[in-house]
Formats: C-alpha cells, sequence, structure tokens
C-alpha cells in the first residue's frame, strides 16, 4: 500500500513537473514570437519611413520619363498631321495635369486627425464599480451610439476616436476614415484626401490606356531583335526605339497594377468601407453567421449615397473634375454629443 502511494506521488510529481516544463516552454516559445512580432513591426514602420521619400521621388521620376519620351517620339510617330497632334497635345496634356494635380494634392493634404481631448469623461461618460462598500467612478473607454458604431478613447494620442477612425502604426497618429497608409504618397488616406486618391488612379488608369493605345503599333512595328539599344543611362530615352519599349511597358505594367488598385476601391466607394473596414467587415460577418445572424455594413447606405460620400454632392459629370472642395459632413459627428453633469451620478 505505501509502495503504490509512493509511486502514485511519483507519478503526480513526474506529471507536474511535465507540465510546468510545457508551460516553460510555451511562455519560452510566446516570449520568442512577441519579440519576433515587436522586430518586424518596429522594422516595417522604420522600412515604410525610409521607403517613402524614395518611392514618392520614383514615382515622379516614371511619370517624368514618359511625357519625355510621348512629346520627343510619340507625338511625331503616331500622326503626320499637325491638327491631329494639337488635338493630341491637348488631350495628353489635360490627362496630365489631372494626374498631377491629384497625385500632389493627395501627397499635401493632411488626411485628417481628431483633437486632443484632455477630459474623455466629458463625452465618453463614467460607469463605476462597487468596492468594499464604495463606489469608484471610472471613465468610459468607449461610446456606442449605434450598431456597430462606437466612439474610443485612443490613450497614443489622447484623443476620442470617431467611428471610422484609426491609430496608424506608421505615423503614430490617429486618422480620420483612415483607409491605409500609402507610401507611393508618404501620406495616410484618409477622411480629407481619399478622393484625391481615387482620382489620381482614375486619371493614371486612363492616362496609361492612351498611353499604350498610341505605342502599341509602334511597339509591334519594332524589329524583335532590336527593341532595346545598349546605350548609356543618361541617354536611354533620347534613343526613338528605347522610348517606345518604355512607354509601352510602363504603360501595361501601371494598367494592371493601378487597374486593380482602382477597381478595388470603386467597389469600398460603392459599399462605403475603407480597407480597413472591409477586413473587419468580413471578421463580424463570419461571427454573426456563426451565431445565425446576418452582419449589415452599418455605414452603407446604398450606392449613391455612398458614392457622395466620396466625391460630394456634385452633378455626375463634374465629379471628376479638377476641385478643392472638401467632403461632406460625416453621419457621424467627429465627436459626441458631450455629457452633462447630471450624467455623473
Amino acid at each position: 500500500m505505501g509502495l503504490k502511494l509512493l509511486s502514485s506521488a511519483s507519478h503526480a510529481i513526474r506529471a507536474l513537473g511535465y507540465r510546468a516544463s510545457r508551460c516553460l516552454t510555451s511562455n519560452q516559445n510566446f516570449a520568442i514570437i512577441f519579440w519576433l512580432q515587436r522586430i518586424c513591426v518596429i522594422g516595417a514602420k522604420v522600412g515604410m519611413k525610409i521607403l517613402s521619400p524614395v518611392m514618392l521621388t520614383v514615382a515622379f521620376v516614371l511619370i517624368s520619363g514618359v511625357v519625355y519620351v510621348y512629346f520627343r517620339h510619340l507625338l511625331y510617330k503616331i500622326t503626320d498631321s499637325n491638327i491631329t497632334r494639337f488635338a493630341h497635345v491637348v488631350f495628353g496634356v489635360y490627362i496630365l495635369i489631372n494626374i498631377l494635380f491629384n497625385y500632389i494634392t493627395c501627397v499635401l493634404t493632411p488626411p485628417g486627425t481628431p483633437e486632443i481631448c484632455d477630459d474623455p469623461a466629458k463625452y465618453l461618460g463614467f460607469s463605476y464599480i462597487i468596492n468594499d462598500g464604495r463606489r469608484l467612478d471610472t471613465v468610459n473607454q468607449y461610446l456606442r451610439v449605434a450598431p456597430g458604431v462606437k466612439y474610443k478613447y485612443c490613450r497614443y494620442c489622447r484623443c476620442i476616436k470617431p467611428p471610422r477612425a484609426h491609430h496608424c502604426s506608421i505615423t503614430g497618429k490617429c486618422i480620420l476614415n483612415m483607409d491605409h497608409f500609402c507610401p507611393w504618397m508618404n501620406n495616410c488616406i484618409g477622411y480629407f484626401n481619399y478622393r484625391y486618391f481615387v482620382l489620381f488612379l482614375l486619371w493614371l488608369t486612363i492616362g496609361v490606356i492612351y498611353l499604350m493605345t498610341i505605342s502599341f503599333r509602334l511597339f509591334l512595328d519594332l524589329r524583335p531583335g532590336h527593341r532595346m539599344h545598349r546605350i548609356k543611362v543618361s541617354e536611354f530615352l533620347s534613343s526613338e526605339t528605347n522610348g517606345i519599349v518604355y512607354a509601352f511597358t510602363i504603360g501595361i505594367s501601371i494598367f494592371i497594377a493601378v487597374g486593380i488598385l482602382l477597381g478595388w476601391h470603386i467597389y469600398l466607394a460603392i459599399t462605403n468601407q475603407t480597407t480597413l473596414e472591409f477586413y473587419i467587415n468580413m471578421d463580424e460577418r463570419s461571427d454573426a453567421k456563426s451565431r445565425g445572424e446576418v452582419y449589415k455594413n452599418p455605414y452603407d447606405r446604398g450606392w449613391r449615397k455612398n458614392l457622395l460620400r466620396v466625391f460630394g454632392d456634385v452633378p455626375w459629370y463634374s465629379a471628376i473634375l479638377m476641385s478643392y472642395r472638401l467632403p461632406i459632413p460625416p453621419e457621424y459627428p467627429f465627436l459626441p454629443e458631450p455629457f452633462s453633469n447630471s450624467n455623473k451620478v
């Protein structure tokens, strides 16, 4: 009997030691994963801050190269008529102006950030707990105003985050209606510059379609074995052959990349979602389905009203024209109605 008890105690101690070692190993793995994740996040932030100005410069260099080839080579190869050539110049320059206007405006326009709030209880209210018979008031961390719509407090920025605002880890700020951080813009895309971003994609897509159209036949007419000339980098685009190849390949590459991105953001505009909200809504929809419920995007008001949120309440034919007009006011204001002192009871 004593041997059995000793054996049982021995097994229990070994089992306890095994579980402890498993727990220790698990904690060690967690620590390793945590620090690897932290290193990757910090590396991504630093890399993005370094890479963004470079990509901004690259964008202007690529655009400048296409403009140079257009006026140096393409314009004189596509037609011999001065009238037709003038029409091409007017059309091409108009597209270029729209591209540059929306690109530069998107880069220079702040997306919008909430104001610092030193008294979050004024807008989020209080809740309380009973501890040892005493009531302890605590400031609410969020205020729900509709299903799926909340105002939250950001402890990093010390501000009230309105619905659709998110904290950007790259810029370290809360961004109104944040869609994403764009390295090509070196800026966050949000409430005040989203329209410029979408219109830049639209006009750039129109521009590369035009570029491919006028350079396609010229590209096919080049002899397959002599489509690129090996010359100095400084003289690369001075060669007619290299210029035609450059224009066509840049055009088709940008068309594939930007065309897909444009289609994606048109879908988001029609459904009144941001890129971040799309993934949040996917999770919410999946959770609702598991509960036997149907999830609905709380900001979707039908495609017509959704598009007004992006392009403004203007006639359709002027929605894509250059303009500094501000977005229409959001459905939910950037700050909720303040609580009165009577709310603290």
